[in-house]
This record gives structure tokens, sequence and C-alpha cells, in this order.
């Protein structure tokens, strides 16, 4: 929607235009409220330093008109309830500047840069209530102060460089010393965290320790120059920097590059102009309707980082479905849906690229991409973009797979799991901080990625820009989706059963090549199926058989058998024959407890080469196998079985909205959970199910107490496991629902809701997938009878990386001590 903002020519006002811009509305124009002409009164509600040159900042630099209005009023309703029964507050003085506003532009909201402050935050909206006017305050509670300053001033691509124009803070900053200084200055010498620390010093200045005034910005067209300054000084240390001159001049190389504002944005239609977002309104009968679901919350990537640099961004998608254009309709041929899935591709690696360069990562270093799909059709007009943004070198590994409904009618959603500074560890050139270091560590690889791109016997080729196994930091292998290739002929089995057995050979194949690897190592695994064999009466039997078969025989691959016998002994470096034959695993003696290794199954429409099923693992690698105990642990709980939390603010990135209650009787519901422990607060990866009975009652289930349920179950889990893990480990939280026609907008909110509420979670929430899928199953789980139907699946990885490596490197040691 259109906006007007208000400017006090701070770094909070500036910014949050940015934020307005990146989230879809157009800004129209600005309001600064001036200072009043004579007064010694403090204003509560209004920056009143370099209010001067706030007009030179905006039409000229900005470069949008300016409505200026002379402040009249006082503070004097100082309750954080405003009530406007005072005329003569200042707060009024916001409300007739509007009010002028209102007769010389259209618009219908209004941005303001509220970050913490929740006194100027209720007044705004007073206002904005009172005029029908919507209130923009993206940075409120938008990240911690720390993280919010150096988005501001280092990190964002339309970052901004603002410097001190009053300084309220003895005895940390002093008006002769640090006015006039840019923040970016103080931020790198250190001179604001030295203050946070000693005197707990705001660094974003909320405590009003200082007033900015921003000179250059990505919005900025021009910046400002200030040409004569003179410092005032009170006897309290207070200093005010006064502008006698200033001007805005052209921006050169050396400054901050001006952001093309029709490229940022194209958020989500909003109240007032919100339009079918097909451009069409039409439907195609064989690609789905073209006309999404109203589309109610405006989607940002997730970011979570754990320790050591390793990040997970989730649910990347483009600001809004790709349409038809106005040029499209008068051509004879219209774009196709494959076409129009590659420009919502294309946002989507350029939300990436600048996601990573916000976190100091690059595209190098992702190590894995869940891509999901519409159809599995646009993947041949998408997989060059692809390329074009990973490269064909040391890429990273890969699932892709066809899910139908995405979230407002888009058609590419993608996740990618990144160890920063590992692409330059691979690289001879690369010379990152992480990437030096690790090369310093002798006990372990930061990342090695397994790309065979020769036919073979051995494991299928990969088809497209992909990585057959990305590891990290000599701990876990992340495989990419196998599907059920004949390596040598790159040709699908005939048959179902045929492609799960060669599913799993190809999985012990390639893991066999990563230092003799076996299904025992297994840390995780999902298997996707197509609904024909999901829902037939045997299906899910037949995959249990031949999965457990599998695991018991290794995929019939002897693990470690191909290296040995490279070494042109017949015994492959074993002292005797019988050490090779317990290699080489006696079917009849084979262990249960790994060939019942519990997995979730989910049923989807399509997958690569018209596959019928599809495996996915990650697992432990020899180095952690051999040093650290590998073990899992099943919990099983019931719905309702644990004290009830008020309900949460849900995060404003996240929808808006109840969730739809789903009909079920509460003593039918199960919640069952796996967990696979990596040592003592290493690792974990869990998956949890929600079953209820065949026949159920019509009796409401609050979606955000289910899923807040199986966090619960999870906790449980990884308590019972000895993991050492809380939740605030978790880096990554993947929730499968069913789906019809449901994009799971109401799942989303419910799942964001339940996250920050799940105890002994941080600030720091895990990214988070909300995946629709047509059923969902379990396999190799005890107690779960086929009387109850899974309804709701969900994976939590939990990490800490440098711990689990700190303990591998212990042990190690610890033995050469031994020895």
């Amino acid at each position: 929607m259109k906006f007007i903002a208000l400017v006090s020519g701070g770094k909070d006002s500036i910014y949050s235009i940015l934020q307005c811009i990146r989230n879809g509305h157009e800004l129209v124009a600005a309001v600064h409220l001036g200072a009043p002409e004579s007064t010694d009164e403090e204003s509560y509600m209004y920056q009143t330093a370099a209010s001067e040159v706030v007009k030179t900042q905006v039409e000229e630099c900005l470069q949008v008109p300016l409505v200026l209005y002379q402040r009249t009023g006082k503070s004097l309703n100082t309750s954080l309830v405003y009530d406007d029964s005072n005329k003569q507050d200042e707060v009024e003085d916001l409300y007739n500047a509007l009010l002028e506003a209102k007769s010389k532009f259209d618009f219908a909201a209004v941005s303001s840069g509220a970050v913490f402050s929740t006194y100027q935050r209720v007044r705004i909206e007073n206002v904005c209530r009172r005029l029908q006017l919507t209130s923009l305050s993206y940075l409120w509670r938008f990240l911690p102060q720390k993280e919010m300053l150096q988005k501001m001033i280092v990190d964002d691509d339309g970052r901004i460089e603002a410097v001190l124009v009053r300084t309220a803070s003895p005895p940390g900053l002093l008006p002769r010393k640090h006015l006039n200084k840019t923040l970016s200055f103080l931020w790198h010498t250190g001179v604001l965290e030295r203050l946070h620390q000693r005197y707990q010093f705001h660094l974003l200045g909320e405590g009003g320790e200082y007033e900015s005034l921003v000179v250059d910005s990505g919005l900025f067209k021009k910046k400002l120059v200030l040409d004569e300054v003179t410092i005032e000084e009170t006897d309290d240390e207070v200093g005010v920097l006064r502008i006698l001159k200033c001007h805005a001049e052209e921006k050169g190389e050396d400054d901050i590059p001006i952001l093309n504002i029709n490229e940022i944005s194209q958020g989500s239609p909003s109240n007032n102009d919100a339009k079918d977002s097909s451009g069409t309104g039409q439907s195609d009968s064989h690609d789905g309707p073209s006309k999404p679901q109203d589309l109610k919350i405006d989607f940002l990537p997730q970011i979570c980082e754990s320790t050591g640099g390793l990040i997970h961004v989730s649910e990347i998608m483009a600001p809004c479905a790709a349409t038809q254009n106005d040029d499209d309709q008068s051509q004879t041929t219209t774009t196709t849906e494959a076409e129009l899935a590659v420009q919502e591709a294309i946002q989507i690696f350029s939300i990436l690229k600048k996601s990573l360069q916000s976190c100091g990562a690059t595209v190098q270093d992702v190590m894995f991409v869940h891509l999901y799909l519409r159809k599995m059709s646009h993947f041949a007009t998408i997989n060059a973009h692809y390329e074009a943004c990973f490269g064909s070198v040391l890429p990273p590994s890969r699932s892709c797979v066809a899910v139908g409904n995405l979230p407002g009618g888009r058609r590419v959603l993608l996740d990618c799991m990144i160890q920063k500074g590992s692409g330059d560890y691979m690289r001879s050139s690369g010379s990152s901080p992480l990437a030096v270091a690790a090369r310093a560590t002798l006990t372990s690889k930061l990342r090695h990625v397994l790309h065979v791109q020769s036919i073979s016997n051995w494991a299928p080729v990969c088809i497209g820009p992909y990585s057959q196994c990305n590891t990290h930091r000599s701990s876990l292998h992340f495989l990419a989706g196998q599907i059920g290739l004949i390596p040598s002929k790159m040709q699908l089995h005939s048959t179902w059963d045929q492609q799960l057995t060669q599913c799993w050979t190809n999985v012990a194949s390639v893991l066999d090549a990563l230092d003799g690897v076996s299904l025992k190592q297994l840390f995780s695994s999902l298997i996707y199926v197509v609904p024909e064999i999901f829902f037939s009466a045997s299906g899910m039997d037949q995959i249990e058989r031949i999965t457990s078969k599998s695991l018991a025989e290794n995929g019939t691959v002897v693990a470690g058998k191909i290296d040995a016998a490279a070494e042109d002994d017949p015994y492959g470096g074993y002292e005797d024959e019988d050490t090779m034959k317990e290699m080489e695993g006696d079917k009849d003696d084979a262990d249960e407890s790994d060939a019942k290794f519990p997995m979730l199954v989910v049923a989807i429409p399509e997958m690569p080469m018209n596959a019928s099923i599809e495996v996915e693992v990650a697992a432990v690698t020899i180095e952690v196998a051999s040093c650290l105990d590998v073990s899992g642990c099943q919990c099983t709980d019931t719905y309702g079985n644990r004290a009830r939390a008020s309900t949460p603010k849900q995060r404003w990135d996240t929808g808006h909205g109840g969730p739809e209650s789903i009909e079920s009787k509460t003593e039918d519901i199960r919640i069952d959970a796996y967990s696979r422990v990596i040592g003592h607060g290493c690792a974990a990866s869990t998956f949890v199910a929600a079953s209820s009975k065949a026949t159920v009652s019509r009796v409401e289930l609050q979606p955000v107490d289910l899923i807040a349920d199986m966090f619960a179950t999870v906790t449980k889990c990884l308590s019972k496991a000895r993991s050492g893990l809380r939740p605030r480990s978790a880096i990554h939280v993947r929730l499968y629902h069913l789906s019809a026609q449901d994009d799971g907008i109401h799942w989303r909110t419910a799942l964001h809701s339940a996250m920050a509420s799940w105890e002994g979670m941080g600030a720091n929430l895990p990214a988070a997938s909300v995946v629709p899928v047509q059923g969902i199953s379990t396999i190799n789980m005890e107690g779960l009878s086929k009387e109850f139907s899974t309804f709701l699946g969900m994976q939590v990885f939990a990490i800490d990386p440098v711990h689990l490596q700190n303990e591998q490197l212990m042990y190690t040691v610890n033995r050469d001590e031994l020895l």
C-alpha cells in the first residue's frame, strides 16, 4: 500500500522506510515534526537535533516531497496509555501533520522508526486509528539491539551512514570527541560495544544516549554533505551538533550504491490495493488453479545460525507469485507456467544471495538444498538458473520434489543449509577467517564434497548441478535424495518395490565411498512416495519390509570391501578370513535394532524422472562413530498431557488470523517421537508424528497446542536419550501437513507460535519450513497400531557443531595419550 514516512532525520526512521519498501509498500512522501520555535522542554516523542537539515535530506537526497509541520504542543500525557483529551499535547501535532498530509497525498499507511519504545508506538497507533490509517512499524522488536545496529550500518545492502548529532551519555560519549563521528566508525572501533559492556549503554540509543542524522543510504539518490558545523555543549555534558550549512551531492564510487526500488518493492498485495495474484483470474486445469487463495502474510526467509557458522535459511520464496503481465496478454502466445516458475526462481536466488550476504556467507558456502516445486515439469526450465546460482564446481547436495500447493500460489520454495567459510575452505584461493582457521585444524575438515560425474556401476550420476554428498566438519554426511536408478543405465526399475530396493543400494554405495560408512550409521531418514503406493492396501507394509531388509543387509553393499580390495590384499588389510566374513555380515544374524530404524514416510505428487519413491538420508561419519556414542530413543505421549501456557504472540512475519481447528477427540490423539542422538550436547535428529484413531468425535483440537505438545515430546525424547541438548540447539524444524487445497498458512502461524512458547527456547528461533503433503506415516515405530492414522509430521534438527568437533578432538587427544 502507499505510505507516508515519519522522518526525524535519524537512522531508525530512514531504515524503517527501507523495510516498508521491502515488504511491498510504496513511499509517496515524508512528514517531519519540526522543533518548537522556543522551548526548553525535552520532547518525549520527537528527535530535535539536526531538524534544520531534514528538508534537504528528504527532498534532495531521498527525493520525495516533505510535509514540514511546526510543533507547538508539549509532553503533557506521559502515560503509556494515550488518549486525545488534551489537545495541547505534542502527539496532537502529529495528528494535525498527518491530517495536512492527507489533504495533499493519497496514502493509506504511516511508517515510523519505533524499535523498542512502547511509548512512541502506542501514540502513533492512536493517531493512525483516528485517521483510519495503517501503522507500519517493521523495526518494532525486529532484532536484538546489537544485531539491529549491525544490520543497519554494516550488513544490509541498503545500509545507512549516519553521524552523531546529539550525545547525552556521560561518562560515555563526549560531545567534543564523538559528535559528527559516524556510527560505523564507532562500531568498528569498538567504542559502542565498550560503553554497552561498562555502562549498559543502549547500542541503538533507545535510552536517549545519542541521536543521529543519516547522510547516506541505499535509498538516497544523493548523499548529504555537512559543510559547516559547530558543537554546543551544556554543563551536564550534553552536546548538540549545529549544522550551519549543508548540501546534497551526487554519489561517488565509494558511497553506498543506490538500490533499485523496483527490485525490492515486490511484497505481497495489501489491503487497499490487493489484486488477484494470478493476474488473469482464470484457472489452468493442467497446472492447478492460477488464482491462489488470499495471501494474508508477508513471507520472509527464516534464518538461524548455530555455533561455528552453521546456518539454515528456510522458506525462501518470491515476494509474490509470478503472473502474466499486460504485455504478455497482448501477444499471441502467453507465458507458460514453467516460465513463470523461472521468474520466481530468479527472485529466490537473488533473495538467497542477499540473505547469505547479511550473514557473512556466499552461495559457495551452501551445503544442502531442498527445492520444492508445484510441478516437477518446472524443474527443467529452472535448472539452468539453478546452476548459474550455485555453479557446477563443488556444488551443494540437493533434494528436489514436487509437492503441489505452495503458499500464495507460488511455484517454487527453497531451503538451504550453509557453513560459512566452507566455499573458501575448499578453494585454495579462499581467505575468509573461518576458512583459514579450518585449514589449521588437522583433526577435521570444515566441509568435504563427493561429486562423481561419471556413469558407473557404483551409484547414479547426479541429474543436474549437485553433489552426491556434502560432509560437514567430518561429522555428518548429507546425501542428495536417491531415486531407484540403475547406475550403469541411468534408468528406473519398472516396479516401485525394485525402485525402493535400488534406492537403499544407491544410498549404501554413496556411504561406502565415504570411508566405508554403512547404513548402520544413519542419522536421519525420510522416504517420499507417490500417493498410489502410499494409499494402496499393502503399500506401507511393503515399504517397511523392504526398508528393514535393506538396512539389515546394508543395501547388499559390503561396507569397506571395495576400498580394502584396492590394496591387493585378499583380506583387504584385515588379519584373517573370519574378520572379512564378519565384515560382509551374516544375513541371518543381522542386527534387528538397525533393521528397525524408525522413519517418516510422506506421500507427494511427483519426484524426478517420474520416480515412484525417493530416499533422503544423513549419516554419521566413521570419525564420529568411532569416538562418540550414537544411539536412538523413542517416546510416546498423548495430546493434552501437559500444562497449557498462555498463548504466545505470533511473530509479525508469519501470518495473521487464528489457525483452523481440527476435529478430533483428545484421548484419541497420540504423539510419537524418535531421536537419533550423537554424543552428549552434540547433535540430534528427531522426527515426531501426531496420529489419531480412524473414528473421531467432533471435538476441537487447537493446532498451536498440538504442535506445542509435539515440541514437548521432542524435549522428552531428547531428555530420555540423555542428549544434553536443549530446544535452543534446534537449528531447523520442518512440518509436514496434509493438504488438499490448503497451502499451509494456518499451520505456518501455529508452528511459529508454538516454537516461540517451546520451553527452553531462546530468542533465536530455529529456521522453519512448512511442507504440504498428501499422506504421512511412519515405519518401524513401536506400539503405533494401524488403527491410528498420522495427520501431522515434523522433523527437528538440533546441533552444536563446535561442541561436536571439540568432543571428537578430546577423544583423539585422550586416545593418543593412552597410546
